[in-house]
C-alpha cells in the first residue's frame, strides 16, 4: 500500500481504506467508531479472509482493565461462541470515578477507572445479524448473555461497578477476519541420507504437509506442516536410522515477556504446566518479535516501559489414545485461572524478568503417526564371525549400542 485515503479528522462511523501500489481495490474498511479507529484494510497479494463483523464498545466502571486474552475468553463465554470469533478486543482505562461509600467498601477503594472495552465478532452474514440482539444484551445483568459477562467480568477484577453500551451494536459486512498465513517450503529439511530433496512447493498454505523425497522411491516417515508461518515436524526416508513413530499435539502461543527463556527453561516450564516428562516435550522455539508498549502498571512490574512480543511453539509427544485428551489440556496453557495455565505461568515468571498476556495464535493441533525419535542403526548382514560358525544372530537392522 502507499498509505491510506482516510482524512485527518473522520467523522463518527465514517469509513476510510488503504490505497494500494496496484490501483485494485483494497480489501475491507477503517471504520470511526466511538472515537477510535476500528477493523482493517488489506491491500491485494495477501491471502486475506472475509467476512462480517459485529462490532461492540462498553464503558465500564472497574477496578482495573483486564488482560487481552482474559477478556477475550470472558466475551466468548458470555456469548456462548468459539473464543477463535472474538477478535480486535481492547480495554482502555480512562479517568478516575468517585464511588459510593457503599462501593467503595466492595472495591477497598474510593475511586474506580472509567474503561472502555471494545472488540468484534466474526460471522458469516445470516448469524451475524442472529449476533446483533445478543450483543446488545451484553450490559443487561438481567440477561444470560449479560448476567454471564458481568460474573466473569467481577471474578476477573474483584470490583466492577456499571456497565452501558456506548452505541449500538454495528454489523459491518464484507470485512478482513483474518490474513492466510504461509510457509517457505525450502525450509523443509528432511533428516537422514536416503532423499533427494522434498516434495514441497515453494509456498505453502496454512495447515498444508509435504514431506522427503526419498531416492529409492519409498514413501516417507512422517510429514512437515505448515502451521503458523512456519514448517513444522519432520520427515525421514526408510535407510539405516532407527525410526521412532507416534502422535504430537502441536501448539502455539503469543507471550508478551521481557526476554525468551532459554529453550531448555521453557522445556521445563512446558513440562511443569502439563505435568509431563521434559522428553515428551519437543520442537520447541520461541522468536522475538515487535517492541510492545506496557501500562503503567505493567511497566512498574516489569522496570521498563516495554516488552517483547514472543511467539513460542512446540510439540507434545503421545500416544494416539491420549491425544485428545492432551489437546484440552494444552489449550488451557495460556488461561492462568486453569490449574496447568497457572502453573505455566508461575514458572515462566520464575525465569523471566516479567510475563504478561499469553493467547493461543491457533488451537492445538494433534498429528498422528509422526517422527518423534531417530536413532542410529546398523545394517546386521554387515557382521563377519571369525573361526567356525554358521552366521550371525544378528538382526537385519541393529539399534545403536545393541
Amino acid at each position: 500500500s502507499v498509505g491510506t485515503n482516510c482524512p485527518v479528522t473522520m467523522k463518527e462511523q465514517s469509513t476510510c481504506a488503504a490505497r494500494c501500489n496496484s490501483g485494485n481495490p483494497p480489501n475491507g474498511t477503517f471504520l470511526c467508531l466511538a472515537g477510535k479507529i476500528r477493523l482493517k484494510s488489506v491491500c491485494q497479494g495477501q491471502g486475506v479472509v472475509m467476512g462480517d463483523k459485529v462490532l461492540f464498545t462498553l464503558g465500564v466502571v472497574a477496578s482495573k482493565c483486564p488482560p487481552p486474552g482474559q477478556l477475550r475468553t470472558i466475551l466468548a463465554n458470555a456469548m456462548k461462541v468459539d473464543r477463535e470469533t472474538v477478535d480486535g478486543v481492547f480495554c482502555e482505562a480512562g479517568e478516575k470515578v468517585p464511588l459510593s461509600e457503599d462501593d467503595a467498601r466492595l472495591a477497598g477503594h474510593p475511586t474506580a477507572n472509567m474503561l472502555t472495552i471494545g472488540g468484534e465478532f466474526n460471522a458469516p452474514a445470516d448469524d451475524a445479524r442472529d449476533l446483533l440482539p445478543r450483543v446488545a444484551q451484553l450490559d443487561d445483568g438481567t440477561t444470560p448473555v449479560g448476567n454471564r459477562f458481568a460474573t466473569e467480568l467481577s471474578d476477573a477484577l474483584g470490583y466492577m461497578g456499571s456497565i452501558e453500551q456506548l452505541h449500538s451494536p454495528h454489523h459491518v459486512p464484507d470485512q478482513v477476519i483474518g490474513l492466510r498465513e504461509t510457509c517457505h517450503g525450502d525450509s523443509a529439511q528432511p533428516l537422514g541420507k536416503a532423499s533427494k530433496g522434498t516434495n514441497c512447493p515453494a509456498i505453502m498454505s496454512e495447515r498444508s504437509t509435504c514431506a522427503a523425497d526419498c531416492n529409492s522411491g519409498a514413501t516417507a516417515n512422517g510429514t512437515f506442516v505448515c502451521l503458523a508461518s512456519k514448517v513444522r515436524l519432520t520427515s525421514v526416508c526408510p535407510g539405516q536410522d532407527l525410526l521412532m513413530m507416534g502422535d504430537k499435539v502441536l501448539f502455539t502461543l503469543a507471550v508478551v515477556a521481557s526476554e525468551c527463556p532459554s529453550l531448555e527453561q521453557l522445556r521445563t516450564t512446558l513440562a511443569d504446566g502439563l505435568s509431563v516428562g521434559k522428553k515428551r516435550v519437543d520442537g520447541i522455539f520461541c522468536e522475538v518479535g515487535e517492541e510492545v508498549p506496557l501500562s503503567k502498571e505493567d511497566a512498574r512490574l516489569a522496570g521498563q516501559p516495554t516488552a517483547k512480543a514472543l511467539t513460542i511453539g512446540g510439540e507434545f509427544n503421545v500416544d494416539a489414545s491420549g491425544a485428545q485428551d492432551l489437546q484440552l489440556r494444552v489449550a488451557q496453557l495460556p488461561d492462568s485461572t486453569t490449574a496447568i495455565g497457572y502453573r505455566f505461568a508461575a514458572a515462566m515468571r520464575g525465569v523471566l524478568d516479567y510475563m504478561g498476556v499469553a493467547e493461543q495464535v491457533h488451537k492445538p493441533v494433534h498429528m498422528p503417526d509422526q517422527v518423534i525419535g531417530l536413532h542410529k542403526a546398523c545394517r546386521g548382514d554387515t557382521a563377519r564371525p571369525l573361526g567356525n560358525s554358521s552366521g550371525t544372530n544378528c538382526p537385519t537392522i541393529m539399534s545403536d549400542g545393541s
